[in-house]
């Protein structure tokens, strides 16, 4: 969430403060972070997606409205390209989407 509303801040006020946080966080995500040997972002093990796929749209909303200095369109791209069956194991993670993807989800708050 915070991430988020930085990007906007820095959108909102044009303030250079808020647009170098955003530049600052999506320079450390996409160069710095570990990522798995197809290329995902590797914030934390549950919600490992989840969290590519945020930070995916927050760096390209951030760089859509002029805030960041750097394209990391590419680098956005690869998390959700993953996500829809982009790697090594040819299998989109994204239920009904593509040849190959999960036939029985589990989702622990649901199983309650």
């Amino acid at each position: 969430k915070a991430v988020v509303s930085t990007q906007s801040t820095a959108v909102e006020t044009g303030d250079i403060a808020y647009a170098s946080k955003a530049e600052q966080f999506c320079n450390k995500i996409f160069n710095e972070t570990p990522k798995t040997n197809d290329g995902l972002v590797f914030i934390q093990q549950w919600g490992s997606l989840r969290h590519a796929s945020n930070v995916a749209y927050a760096c390209l909303y951030a760089e859509s409205k002029g805030v960041l200095s750097n394209s990391y369109k590419a680098s956005a791209k690869r998390q959700i390209d993953y996500i829809l069956g982009d790697n090594s194991r040819d299998f989109s993670y994204l239920i009904g989407y593509g040849d190959s993807y999960p036939l029985r989800p589990h989702h622990s708050s649901s199983s309650c």
